[in-house]
């Protein structure tokens, strides 16, 4: 059983009159424990599939199965519910909640997914130290570095112990040297937690980390290449 199955997805945009197709009759099927790098110039749908795998958009035609669950059968609040129970997101722009510390962050995420426990707060603990910022847990996000903010970012999309993290341009809005700090860490911590992670990004730079790269033409995809292990 794959732990990701797309099947025959079609999804279109309207801008006025004019249609806008972006993904057209995707198959893909992406195992557990595997790190996948979506690569594409921007707009090519990178975005959208993220968007239709966690369950913010629905495609226009096709099925998505997530660890059995066919999630294009589920209406509007039981995706959401299903996304925050199984997904973990990693954004561009870090989306840490200003007003709130480095610890509340994390443990609104505990919160909002029922799993504001001893062992929830445990496992805030251990990530913080895991990602090398414990000491700055009483900090705002705003006195952190942007390479700071991201760790953070990863920490909490890890708290809840999701089955799959979706990554949106993690790096991109960071320098290199930073970058490449931050993809080292993230994937240094999915892989030691056996989780599957799939990351849009258009560098190719990050594809020597992955096991999977679905690479974006036109309206398709093409799987590109597969490490072998």
């Amino acid at each position: 059983m794959h732990y990701i199955e797309i099947k025959n997805i079609n999804k279109s945009f309207h801008e006025g009159v004019t249609v806008h197709k972006v993904l057209d009759d995707v198959n893909l099927h992406l195992n557990e424990g595997e790190l996948t790098i979506l690569l594409g110039r921007s707009g090519s749908g990178k975005s959208t599939l993220l968007n239709l795998l966690s369950g913010i958009d629905i495609p226009d035609s096709g099925q998505i199965f997530m660890n059995s669950t066919e999630i294009t059968l589920l209406k509007e609040p039981e995706r959401t519910i299903f996304r925050r129970k199984n997904v973990g997101f990693i954004f561009q722009f870090f989306n840490l909640i200003p007003t709130l510390t480095v610890n509340e962050n994390l443990h609104l995420a505990l919160e909002l997914t029922d799993n504001f426990t001893q062992e929830g707060k445990e496992r805030a603990k251990f990530l913080l130290n895991e990602v090398g910022l414990y000491e700055r847990r009483n900090s705002y996000p705003d006195v952190l570095s942007g390479g700071e903010q991201q760790r953070i970012a990863i920490a909490r999309a890890l708290v809840h112990n999701p089955g799959i993290i979706l990554a949106d341009e993690p790096t991109g809005n960071l320098d290199f040297r930073t970058a490449d700090k931050v993809i080292e860490l993230l994937d240094d911590l999915v892989k030691k937690s056996g989780k599957t992670m799939v990351m849009a990004t258009h560098s190719r730079e990050l594809t020597g980390l992955a096991d999977r790269i679905i690479e974006f033409k036109g309206k398709s995809i093409i799987v590109s290449s597969q490490r072998q292990n």
